[in-house]
């Protein structure tokens, strides 16, 4: 979901990706974010994720352990470097209640 400054929705996609754990969903869905900010010629992005460890890992506070999540971090890594300025928030679920919602309605679907 891309939401602009103001709080008006940019854009909004969700979709199911079959069987994967949390972690790999989340970067997923940060990645094309990313990718869909960089098509919309966005030099300015503030990614907000509620996966506290995606987070830890895209910023190096922490590096990942498993390869598929190492090999996600540095395609995320890449995307926010061809966007220009992106900042990685960590945001309670609570609070990501629109991108909750995508999801379920992405899993209703398939």
């Amino acid at each position: 979901m891309l939401v602009a400054a103001d709080g008006s929705q940019l854009a909004a996609h969700g979709e199911a990706i079959g069987i994967a754990g949390a972690n790999v969903a989340e970067y997923r869905a940060l990645l094309a974010g990313l990718e869909h900010a960089a098509r919309a010629g966005l030099d300015r992005v503030e990614a907000r994720c509620d996966a506290r460890l995606v987070v830890e890992h895209v910023m190096g506070t922490r590096e990942p352990a498993n390869p598929r999540l190492r090999e996600l971090c540095a395609a995320v890594r890449d995307a926010a470097e061809r966007i220009g300025s992106v900042v990685f928030t960590w945001v309670p679920a609570e609070a990501n209640g629109r991108a909750h919602a995508l999801v379920a309605e992405a899993l209703r679907l398939d």
